[in-house]
């Protein structure tokens, strides 16, 4: 027969080990949106650039095809 101090670290175990997990989930999620509004801002100020003449429209297509594959991985 288990003993009360066993169940309780058991219980104890699984509540820190579902703690983390539920921790990592929203940590990863944060930092997925960020990553993403991050990629978003510098695709509207590369199309401002263009838009305004400071930038050619060929230097900012090859920067945002540059940039597309680097979220591949986001």
């Amino acid at each position: 027969m288990a003993t009360l101090g066993a169940e309780i670290e058991a219980v104890l175990f699984i509540a820190v080990g579902g703690g983390v997990f539920a921790l990592w989930i929203v940590m990863a999620t944060l930092h997925s949106t960020f990553k993403r509004l991050a990629y978003e801002k510098s695709r509207r100020e590369i199309a401002a650039y263009v838009a305004e003449g400071s930038m050619s429209p060929e230097d900012g297509e090859r920067l945002l095809k540059a940039e597309s594959a680097g979220m591949k991985d986001a």
